[in-house]
């Protein structure tokens, strides 16, 4: 019998630092691939920091944690950027992933080890936008597994 599996709509967020728009839901990315039970980050370059941080509750129940990162198909329709987001991802405080986004650059699947963990934090930060003045990816398919 496979490993229950629980999808981000599902997760419990514990807090929020963010100056951009946080959408679980569903993004095609740069490569025209759709991906559903997603994170997905848009928003517009501004004064305000190009920070954002959040934390999810895990209270110890997963295993690991499965997902594919991606830009969005409308980075893909401006000036290309070589790095133009990096995201990290901390388990208990401890980085487990760290990956910076370029415009073209291939979705890439990950796997991180949750074994006994009990909160989880996404943060990144926005390093260039396109000529709008806008930043969009996605983290997709993100499943937690028990």
């Amino acid at each position: 019998m496979p490993d229950a599996a629980t999808y981000i709509e599902k997760m419990k967020f514990l807090s929020t630092n963010r100056n951009y728009t946080l959408t679980v839901g569903s993004f095609t990315s740069n490569r025209d691939t759709q991906y559903n039970h997603s994170y997905v980050v848009d928003g517009y370059a501004s004064s305000l920091s190009n920070k954002f941080i959040d934390e999810i509750a895990l209270d110890g129940k997963y295993k690991k944690m499965k997902a594919v990162i991606a830009p969005t198909l409308e980075m893909t329709k401006v000036k290309q950027f070589s790095n133009y987001a990096t995201i990290r991802i901390w388990a208990d405080d401890v980085e487990v992933y760290n990956k910076t986004i370029n415009s073209n650059g291939e979705p890439e699947s990950f796997e991180i080890d949750l074994t006994g963990v009990m909160k989880l934090k996404i943060s990144g930060e926005i390093k260039q936008f396109n000529s709008t003045g806008k930043i969009s990816f996605g983290i997709g398919d993100i499943k937690f597994i028990e």
